[in-house]
């Protein structure tokens, strides 16, 4: 891979900065006023082919990319959406610091505000844009990113920022959310309920957008704790896994992360897809990622690199996966799950080993991590 030209001489101040700003953090909490972002940010250690963190090329060589990435298949012509709270000021320069270290092509990216530009910066928020940001172009280099930017992580700004990625951002294929917030927290009145938001994606899909979102990076202590709009129908709920790659840095094995959210809606009722799964009610996880931050991603923010996981890091790259595959088969998937759940062979990584604190992994599908993680090449070549 290269140096990090991070010189000897500074590697503790890095650290020390690095420790600082993770612990500054915002706590995963979810309350009534709105969305937070779903990531974990901690120290870096050194990379060699088998260790975190974890570079596009070890990610590409892991879950499959490679052949497809190989022929061509990058998310040319693609477009997809990414929304963020507040933002980052140094979005431009981190993602092309990431694609210089990593050798990637520069980034297509066009930012959006639709209610302004943030007065305040968040850093919590600002590292999870660089996430999602430079990790759909590290799985789909050829796409176009659209960064639809809510001025804050309000209820209101939210949705407003949702609904400008969904009805005028040009030509979006896929659309990745990195947050949520408990179904119980949302208001059950007005402009913003969950109701609205689902009339939003029902919007979506009929313009043919695919929809994914981050599961949670709480594990579960009951059936019900879970997260919006991972819970929506529409949209395909993105668990977490903890990814271990062999001495060459080919798959070995993963199981589940303790932190991956999943469980039962207690709004929407069972959808068709899942009728051979789970109970009566709408069930998360749909599928699954690296998500712990153990073993998690490079990602540049604001000068410094970062080691970071949370299931943050699992919608962005399936939403860039989709994007490829829309590109393979030339049309689009609008509801990805039906899809993902009517696999005639196995296209996944089966997580059968873990637990969220509720509920364990099996054969299958399970609630923490879904149908498992993706074998890139065989999910796009085998849809429809």
């Amino acid at each position: 891979m290269g140096n990090l030209d991070v010189k000897a001489s500074t590697i503790l101040c890095v650290l020390g900065l690095l420790i600082s700003l993770s612990a500054a953090l915002p706590a995963v909490t979810f309350v009534a006023r709105g969305f937070d972002p779903l990531l974990v940010a901690k120290p870096m250690s050194t990379t060699n082919p088998a260790t975190p963190p974890f570079t596009p090329q070890q990610v590409w060589k892991a879950y499959d990319f490679s052949p497809l990435l190989n022929a061509g298949y990058k998310g040319a012509g693609q477009v997809v959406a990414i929304v963020d709270a507040y933002g980052s000021k140094t979005i431009t320069t981190d993602v092309a610091k990431f694609c210089s270290q990593f050798g990637l092509p520069a980034c297509t990216m066009t930012i959006y505000y639709p209610d302004g530009k943030p007065r305040r910066s968040d850093s919590g928020w600002a590292i999870e844009t660089s996430l999602d940001v430079e990790w759909v172009h590290a799985i789909a280099p050829q796409a176009a990113i659209a960064l639809v930017v809510a001025y804050d992580n309000s209820w209101a700004h939210m949705y407003n920022a949702l609904s400008y990625a969904i009805n005028n951002v040009p030509n979006v294929k896929a659309l990745s959310m990195s947050f949520g917030a408990l179904e119980s927290d949302f208001p059950t009145t007005g402009s913003y309920t969950i109701a609205a938001h689902h009339t939003l994606f029902m919007t979506a899909a009929n313009k043919g957008i695919s929809l994914f979102a981050s599961s949670g990076d709480n594990g579960a202590t009951t059936a019900n704790d879970i997260l919006y709009p991972a819970s929506d129908p529409l949209v395909t709920a993105v668990g977490g896994t903890s990814l271990y790659l062999n001495s060459d840095g080919s798959y070995k094995s993963e199981s589940t992360w303790s932190g991956s959210g999943g469980g039962t809606s207690r709004v929407y009722a069972e959808p068709t897809y899942q009728t051979s799964v789970g109970d009566k009610m709408r069930d998360i996880a749909d599928v699954a990622y690296d998500a712990d931050p153990n073993t998690g991603f490079y990602v540049y923010y604001g000068r410094s690199w970062y080691q970071v996981g949370g299931t943050s890091a699992g919608a962005p790259q399936w939403a860039a996966l989709f994007a490829i595959a829309v590109q393979y088969h030339g049309h689009t998937y609008a509801d990805a799950n039906p899809e993902l759940y009517s696999f005639s062979v196995n296209v996944y990584h089966d997580i059968t080993t873990g637990s969220n604190g509720y509920y364990s992994a099996g054969a299958g599908w399970d609630y923490p991590t879904g149908w498992g993680t993706p074998d890139a090449y065989q999910v796009v070549t085998s849809l429809p």
